[in-house]
């Protein structure tokens, strides 16, 4: 008895603990893709946000660049008018100069002049003091002594026009270095004013220089972290991926490029003919639909030609869909647990247990091609086949 109670004991202890493992909830692998897409948007977000901010750093570098530029165009003219006036006081300095001496020269001869003419009033002075009968004694007649004193009055006559003359030109000259003189005064004054004003262009121009370097480290600073961001969401993308192709157990997946012409493209942001980015599976599937039909699917909606709203698009272009899968047709899944963006692919057979194959781009390879089998369609949501 105690063994058969001890053996009762046993299986009901397993079968409980068979019945534990079936109650308690275990990680689906949906969750963990639902984490990673979770992640994966916050990520661009963030990006999102840091191509906003470098951009507008961006623009406030080349506002600054502008107005640096005008700036230096500014100190530039500046700095010319400040040559060109001091130019002109060199010149005008020149010209005082030169007056200077002309003055001093009529200076000189003025004073010479009058010299002369102080001379020639002391010899008439001393004529007129001496008495006739003596003039005449001394003079070897009276017409000498008239002609003597004709003679130093016309020498009287002769410096005082000449004296006047050198007043008269003195004088001249005198109000012209007074015009030099309030000319250089004037360029003086304009000279120190555009020193001044490039002083005070210079400042500006090193207060929008450093803004223009804090500006560019700025946006070196959101291009780094831009960078760094970019660098996890490759690794996330690829864990995207991996976690697709651990969904997709029970599923064929095998490599290829599906003929598909533009499998080479390196640049993510290509668009082809149809309106849709190169190596994504929209793309993908408008190649094929206008390959096996010579019909042409465009994105008549940009902005919202994801895979989600292809029933929309097929319905503006007068194609059918349904939910009933068929051979060449185009499925479309609307946004679920590891599409955010929705998914399309092409059907390549429907199987008698309700399966379909398809081959598609950017769904267990990123920007490539891959082919999956016994696929079945509800498990990513609800299709929509699109056709003809």
């Amino acid at each position: 008895m105690n063994g058969r109670r001890l053996l009762h004991f046993l299986a009901a202890l397993l079968f409980g603990l068979a019945l534990v493992g079936l109650v308690v909830p275990q990680p689906s692998q949906a969750q963990s893709l639902n984490e990673l897409l979770r992640r994966q948007a916050e990520l661009r977000r963030q990006a999102d946000e840091n191509k906003r901010k470098i951009e507008q750093k961006q623009r406030e570098a080349s506002n600054l660049q502008g107005t640096i530029a005008d700036l230096d165009d500014d100190i530039s003219y500046t700095e010319g008018q400040i040559s060109n006036t001091q130019s002109q006081i060199e010149t005008t300095t020149a010209v005082i100069t030169e007056l200077n001496v002309e003055i001093e020269q009529w200076q000189n001869q003025l004073n010479e002049l009058n010299e002369r003419l102080r001379v020639a009033y002391i010899a008439l002075y001393e004529l007129s003091r001496t008495s006739t009968v003596e003039s005449i004694l001394q003079s070897a007649s009276l017409t000498n002594l008239v002609s003597q004193t004709q003679y130093v009055q016309a020498i009287q006559t002769e410096l005082q026009r000449n004296i006047e003359k050198a007043n008269t030109l003195k004088s001249e000259l005198e109000t012209k270095k007074q015009t030099a003189e309030a000319q250089k005064a004037g360029l003086d004054a304009l000279n120190q004013t555009l020193n001044n004003s490039r002083s005070s262009l210079q400042r500006k121009r090193n207060q929008k220089d450093y803004l223009l370097q804090q500006t560019q480290g700025e946006q070196a600073k959101y291009e780094a972290l831009l960078r760094r961001l970019e660098a996890q969401q490759e690794i996330l993308s690829q864990e995207i991926y991996e976690a697709r192709r651990r969904a997709g157990a029970g599923e064929t997946i095998t490599g290829g490029s599906g003929g598909y012409p533009w499998a080479g493209e390196p640049n993510p942001y290509a668009v082809d003919p149809w309106l849709f980015y190169k190596r994504q599976c929209t793309s993908y599937v408008a190649w094929k639909f206008w390959s096996f039909y010579g019909l042409d699917f465009y994105n008549t909606r940009p902005g919202q030609g994801s895979a989600w709203n292809w029933p929309n698009l097929a319905r503006d272009q007068g194609y059918r869909t349904s939910s009933a899968p068929r051979v060449n047709a185009i499925v479309s899944w609307p946004i679920g647990t590891n599409m955010p963006y929705g998914h399309a692919a092409w059907v390549t057979a429907v199987n008698g247990d309700g399966t379909i194959n398809v081959t598609e781009y950017n769904w267990v390879v990123e920007r490539g091609y891959s082919e999956r089998r016994n696929v079945t369609p509800g498990r990513y949501g609800p299709p929509t086949y699109i056709y003809p």
